[in-house]
């Protein structure tokens, strides 16, 4: 724990390092404020990771904000702007780009990666590293902060859905048309069908079909156990449109997944191409009960987790994996007499 804890800390400190470069003395400061003032920085000066990561970071800053009398802003740019979504709720987070200062006297860049997955270690590391004597600290960080318990309580006060969102996200659940369970899906490039950088596909047709088949079955039981309409959610439209031709109960959320990290730059003025994932997000936090299917080889997404935390809605994953030491929710083996 301790070398994972150091190793963190280097990679914060190049991190941030490397964000000094948009900072100088020739920048033109800002009008002083009375107290210091976190930005949650979300501008694709580096990789932000996808909207269930930012969210977790948004709240994390936030939080830490309220609980040490700090003043909050974010400043989501990247790859759009965040209040073509989520506007503001309760406390009005937004800041005009002539309000953020890049002059090094007064500002400093901060890069806090997800050192730990538990919240009091995590928390003792932000609190020692945003306690510094600038106007403006620019937050770059995933972390969390926050107990999940918390973190709808946070989500709810600073934000509200746009009436495009709401609009989207009403129809969906109407053509649901009743009670019903979520199950989420991440397969990255297993089956060569959505773009992210770093991860390979299957090799082989007969290793994606045994896959496909082993996440159908996933399905199935979840229904057996549920009794009610399955929402299912992937980054893969190739299982998207396997599952819902063969389950008549199954309810697919129309549109194409984009990773936010990984669009052109043409696609970053395209809200409809973005809108999806918020639509997916919203749909699963109205879900009964939210799963997430982490049999190897996919990826344990955090996606359907963030939105079941929204209205405190139910969190199971269903894994054939080792648990992890730090975990706070349901858990069922796919192993066990009912998966197989």
């Amino acid at each position: 724990m301790f070398l994972r804890s150091v190793k963190r800390s280097l990679v914060d400190f190049v991190k941030s390092y490397r964000l000094k470069k948009f900072y100088s003395l020739s920048n033109k400061m800002v009008e002083q404020q009375s107290s210091k003032l976190v930005v949650a920085m979300i501008d694709g000066r580096m990789k932000h990771g996808g909207l269930s990561d930012r969210l977790c970071g948004i709240i994390s800053a936030y939080q830490y904000c309220v609980l040490n009398n700090v003043d909050f802003k974010l400043s989501f740019t990247y790859p759009y702007m965040l209040d073509n979504f989520l506007t503001v709720n309760e406390y009005d987070w937004r800041i005009s780009p002539e309000k953020i200062s890049y002059n090094i006297k007064q500002s400093k860049p901060v890069y806090i990666s997800l050192y730990s997955h538990f919240v009091d270690q995590m928390r003792a590391h932000a609190d020692s590293i945003l306690d510094m004597k600038y106007q403006q600290i620019h937050l770059y960080s995933n972390m969390y902060y926050f107990h999940e318990s918390e973190f709808g309580f946070y989500f709810n006060k600073l934000f509200k859905k746009t009436p495009m969102l709401d609009e989207a996200v009403e129809d969906n659940l109407k053509n649901i048309g009743r009670e019903y369970v979520s199950v989420t899906f991440r397969f990255q490039q297993l089956l060569g069908d959505f773009k992210e950088t770093g991860f390979t596909s299957l090799s082989s047709l007969e290793e994606k079909e045994k896959l496909i088949s082993r996440c159908l079955d996933a399905v199935e039981k979840v229904h057996s156990i549920e009794r009610k309409k399955v929402v299912v959610t992937s980054d893969s439209k190739t299982f998207l449109d396997i599952v819902q031709k063969k389950f008549d109960y199954v309810y697919i959320i129309p549109g194409t997944v984009v990773h936010m990290d990984y669009v052109k730059k043409d696609d970053a003025v395209a809200l409809s191409s973005h809108l999806k994932s918020f639509v997916d997000f919203f749909v699963l936090a109205n879900a009964d009960v939210v799963y997430l299917v982490n049999i190897g080889p996919l990826y344990s997404s955090s996606f359907a987790k963030t939105a079941s935390m929204v209205y405190g809605k139910k969190y199971v994953e269903i894994s054939d994996k080792p648990a992890r030491y730090y975990e706070h929710h349901e858990r069922i083996d796919f192993n066990e007499n009912k998966f197989k």
